[in-house]
């Protein structure tokens, strides 16, 4: 692990910020400013940090129940989106698709069933799930307690941008 006294590095740096604003959880923000201080493209913007308890939860148009992190509703972030979501013991996300954005789902808590295109895994707490573009995905919690993930997208998370696949009786 690299010190936070190690001079500015060019990209290395920047994975490296990432990597200890997870590790050292206890001060994010001072370790985040002293790279920001070493970066010239940093300069001059503030330092974004937004708490998940401050956004109300909503549901989504596959109905998963949503927390925006990070968004264009409240950040300046304007290339992506970072919301965790619940899903109830027995609940599942609608089989959706969305055209233009990639997704990243990382399990925080729960056991759910990932089931992406014709493949479908189990998953649970430290997996890491990529949604490519117009994949057709489902999450659906297989567990006693609720299924919590993080999901990540690009560009930003809209209703536009999900179509739901139309349910058929068999």
């Amino acid at each position: 692990m690299r010190s936070p006294q190690v001079g500015y590095q060019g990209a290395a740096d920047i994975e490296w910020a990432s990597f200890s604003l997870l590790s050292f959880f206890d001060e994010p923000v001072i370790v985040a400013r002293r790279l920001a201080a070493r970066d010239p493209a940093a300069r001059g913007r503030p330092l974004e940090i937004v708490n998940r308890n401050a956004s109300d939860p909503f549901i989504t148009k596959d109905g998963s129940e949503i927390r925006s992190i990070l968004d264009r509703t409240n950040s300046s972030a304007a290339n992506q989106s970072l919301a965790e979501a619940t899903l109830p013991p027995a609940a599942a996300t609608e089989a959706h698709r969305h055209p233009h954005t990639e997704e990243i789902y990382y399990i925080l808590r729960g056991a759910g069933r990932m089931t992406l295109g014709a493949d479908q895994r189990e998953v649970g707490p430290g997996d890491g799930i990529l949604i490519p573009p117009g994949t057709l995905h489902t999450i659906h919690n297989i567990g006693a307690g609720p299924l919590v993930f993080l999901c990540c997208c690009a560009p930003p998370y809209s209703h536009e941008d999900t179509f739901l696949e139309p349910r058929t009786e068999g």
